[in-house]
């Protein structure tokens, strides 16, 4: 049996700090007007039974890095346009895509890059079939990958 602490007391300061009033011409208007005080109010525990279904056991291998190849699509100084642009690229590419914060640099922190190449000659594979599918501007990058 597990036992979980709800967030009741945002709820129960809410309630019990509002008031109710009537205008003259009959209209309900609540107001929030403080009337306990914070530490006065203490969370609810409710018991519950979690119920867990026996399946196979899912491990996670942890990830080995080595020294490798990566082919830069993209860089952005905008998060939000780096992170656009990152699942457009996993969308449209058949390898694994990075969106990489790089601060530093340059003023463009946020980077795209694609691939775990193992060799310099793979990259330079990928990056020539990159450039002839979209992606004029792409280069390589030596960093750490990510072996399977």
């Amino acid at each position: 049996m597990k036992k979980i602490t709800l967030p009741v007391f945002l709820v129960l300061t809410i309630l019990t700090s509002c008031a109710v009033r009537k205008t003259t011409e009959g209209e309900r208007v609540i107001t929030i007007e403080p009337t306990t005080k914070a530490d006065t109010i203490k969370p609810v525990v409710v018991d519950t039974a979690i119920k867990v279904t026996p399946g196979p056991m899912v491990t996670q291998q942890p990830v080995r890095l080595k020294e490798g190849w990566r082919v830069q699509i993209f860089a952005f100084a905008d998060k939000s346009k780096a992170e656009l642009a990152y699942q457009d690229a996993k969308l449209r590419l058949n390898v694994p895509v990075y969106l990489e914060y790089i601060p530093g640099i340059d003023n463009v922190p946020y980077k795209i890059r694609v691939g775990n190449f193992q060799t310099r000659e793979e990259a330079e594979r990928y990056r020539d079939f990159l450039r002839e599918n979209g992606y004029p501007d792409a280069f390589l990058v030596e960093t750490q990958i990510e072996l399977p």
